[in-house]
């Protein structure tokens, strides 16, 4: 029991089974140490403490004992399976043992999305942030050999709260043009967060986004240039087919023209995009540049993730016009009535609506109590 116990996660039911085990025995020796303490001091009660330390299990440490005490630690890689292995870490968690699992992920990429009606219900399974929903767990989202990474996982081994480490793999290998984790985080394909309950009450006082590049913008630059989710899914070799190169043909059933920035191309109003093709650029070791045209697929999952981001500001209080309003005027941040005439006249508009609903129910009450009678 002195040393952390490390698991390959197989089940919930296993998962939890090991983990009693293991903590028990260390509140085995912090019960006989508790005992040797009363015995030493002639203050043991057979009839008060007998009952109590046959059943004290790692339910009953104090914080100090919990200070102490090994992590358990869950390795788990959810692979195809990520949607039934949320299900199984809720699961998990739902029992108050206070395991860290490092959730290792393969890609930041979802593969071809789907498109018109079904695009909008598709679910992309995020682990970083349903460790946020779950509201008590703490959560670190990073890629291996960031700055500041491993200070955070270890603040969240320290913490005595169940902990998510979504971690993203990056293969060099396979994906020679990836740039490495960087990339992903700059694209906001992966965001890096971390998610701690014990930091403040306020939601934006326990997430920190900060070290993303640019948190305070919609995407962030690099080298001068704007690096979006598409930028992302162009370097990476299983989404070569979502590409196509920029020429005056025909890509993906589009007639490519006038070739746009992807982020330029969002920033357009529909009806304006169908003059405009979207492309992203790709440049070599050699300095060649070339124009990629992304598949609609792309495009929708890139709108996703600029969504996903602007959510995430919008928890972490920054980037957003509510965070920005509540800078420039106080009332916004404590609630205060708003002073300007315009508010007033609102004020005064929901009253009278109030006051007409009120003199309705008292006028149907009054009714329904004739009819009674």
């Amino acid at each position: 029991w002195a040393r952390p116990e490390f698991l390959d996660y197989t089940n919930p039911d296993h998962v939890g089974s090991r983990y009693d085990s293991h903590q028990n025995s260390y509140a085995d020796a912090c019960a006989m140490l508790r005992v040797a303490d009363l015995e030493s001091g002639a203050r043991y009660q057979p009839e008060v403490h007998d009952a109590f330390f046959r059943n004290f299990t790692w339910r009953n440490l104090n914080d100090e004992e919990a200070d102490l005490a090994p992590p358990c630690v869950v390795h788990m890689r959810p692979g195809s399976q990520r949607g039934a292995r949320m299900g199984e870490l809720i699961e998990l968690f739902s029992g108050g043992r206070p395991l860290k699992v490092f959730v290792l992920q393969e890609h930041a990429v979802f593969g071809t999305a789907a498109t018109g009606r079904a695009a909008i219900n598709q679910l992309h399974p995020d682990f970083g942030f349903m460790g946020i929903a779950l509201r008590r767990v703490f959560v670190v989202q990073g890629v291996p050999g960031e700055a500041d990474l491993t200070a955070d996982i270890l603040t969240g081994l320290q913490s005595h709260r169940p902990a998510i480490f979504s971690l993203l793999e990056t293969d060099p290998g396979a994906n020679p043009h990836l740039g490495s984790a960087h990339l992903a985080i700059a694209s906001r394909a992966f965001p890096r967060f971390v998610y701690n309950p014990d930091a403040g009450i306020a939601l934006a006082d326990c997430l920190d986004i900060s070290e993303n590049p640019d948190p305070d913008s919609q995407w962030a630059r690099i080298d001068g240039r704007t690096i979006t989710y598409a930028d992302f899914a162009a370097r990476d070799l299983r989404m070569h087919s979502e590409f196509t190169p920029f020429q005056t043909e025909v890509a993906h059933g589009v007639a490519m023209n006038n070739p746009m920035d992807v982020q330029a191309y969002l920033e357009l109003p529909a009806i304006e995009r169908r003059k405009h093709t979207p492309v992203v650029i790709l440049t070599n070791a050699d300095g060649n540049s070339t124009r990629l045209v992304p598949s609609r697929s792309i495009i929708e999952q890139t709108m996703d993730r600029a969504q996903l981001w602007l959510n995430l500001q919008s928890m972490a209080g920054k980037g957003t016009p509510h965070a920005v309003g509540a800078d420039a005027d106080p009332s916004v941040a404590t609630g205060a009535e708003p002073t300007t005439s315009a508010n007033k006249e609102l004020q005064q508009q929901r009253e009278e609506i109030e006051q007409q609903a009120v003199t309705r129910a008292i006028t149907n009450l009054v009714a329904r109590l004739a009819l009674g009678n």
